[in-house]
């Protein structure tokens, strides 16, 4: 109501009461029973795609459903338990990482929302592709592992590649910066045994470079604290950028969006390397490395593992 009424004070006061209950119960059942099925069925399953529940005309519950996803997924209470292990399991099996690449990439996601509830959907759906992106990485270096074991036990020629090797060592050495060592042990750790369990269907979950471009482009404008230009010409963001030095400080919610948003390009572009050797002639790429460096205001977005 306070979204379409137009009131900031009633929907943000809402969504802090919202944020103080616990999940709603038919909601976590819900959702837990459609990716269980999801998963085991594919697409023989006779539930709805996951699609279907957060492309919906509301914004509002659309950012709801993805908080209590997220909730699911890093439950403050025994995150690595049964009972959150197999939501991870399942959600991930049931196409969440594609899901999650499809709302950070496409712009008919929300595409009705204020500026709050899609800095807010952004920050959740960037917070579940960080977890979801590590649990790919740690499964695709255990596919080129094996791979390469099998070779050595065999004594055939491998069937890794130099390029895929030497890919892997990158990727390896990104995932020493993100996840954090310290702030984020446990969401690593889930990852760590998520990726165990995907490892045959991680290569189908690496991010293309639409995907890249896109979170870029998140990256790029909650970096000058105006989200709403996240589908505006990249001409329009340097111009706030540039404007007294730096356009309008971003503050805390555009940093945290900001800095979500580079730790989960760090892990794309690790994942899918030939990305940088295309963003790297686009003009678009140089602007914004040389706004986030030079322009943006924000210690933290400086202090990120993108920016090291």
């Amino acid at each position: 109501m306070g979204s379409v009424l137009e009131m900031p004070a009633l929907r943000d006061g809402a969504r802090t009461l919202m944020k103080l209950m616990p999940a709603d119960s038919t909601t976590v059942e819900q959702l837990r029973t459609l990716c269980m099925e999801r998963a085991k069925l594919g697409e023989t399953s006779l539930s709805p795609a996951l699609e279907a529940l957060f492309f919906g005309p509301s914004a509002s519950r659309v950012l709801y459903l993805m908080e209590v996803v997220y909730s699911l997924l890093m439950p403050a209470n025994v995150p690595l338990g049964d009972e959150a292990t197999d939501f991870q399991f399942s959600f991930a099996r049931s196409g969440g990482t594609q899901l999650v690449l499809c709302m950070l990439g496409r712009n008919n996601f929300l595409p009705n929302a204020d500026s709050e509830t899609r800095r807010a959907a952004y920050h959740t759906a960037l917070k579940i592709a960080k977890l979801l992106l590590t649990a790919v990485a740690y499964g695709h270096l255990r596919a080129i592992a094996e791979a390469c074991q099998g070779s050595d036990r065999t004594g055939s020629l491998s069937q890794v590649s130099a390029a895929t090797h030497n890919q892997a060592v990158v990727l390896q050495d990104a995932l020493h910066l993100v996840p954090s060592l310290t702030a984020e042990c446990t969401l690593r750790n889930i990852a760590m045994r998520l990726g165990q369990q995907i490892t045959n269907e991680a290569s189908k979950n690496i991010p293309d470079i639409s995907v890249i471009r896109a979170i870029q482009k998140i990256a790029w404008a909650s970096g000058c604290g105006s989200i709403t230009l996240v589908f505006a010409a990249n001409e329009e963001i340097c111009k706030v950028y540039q404007k007294n030095g730096g356009g309008k400080d971003p503050d805390t919610e555009d940093e945290q969006v900001c800095c979500e948003a580079l730790e989960v390009l760090t892990l794309c572009l690790a994942l899918a390397p030939s990305g940088s050797d295309l963003l790297s002639k686009d003009r678009a790429w140089q602007l914004f490395i040389v706004d986030l460096l030079l322009h943006c205001q924000s210690r933290y977005a400086h202090l990120s593992p993108f920016c090291l």
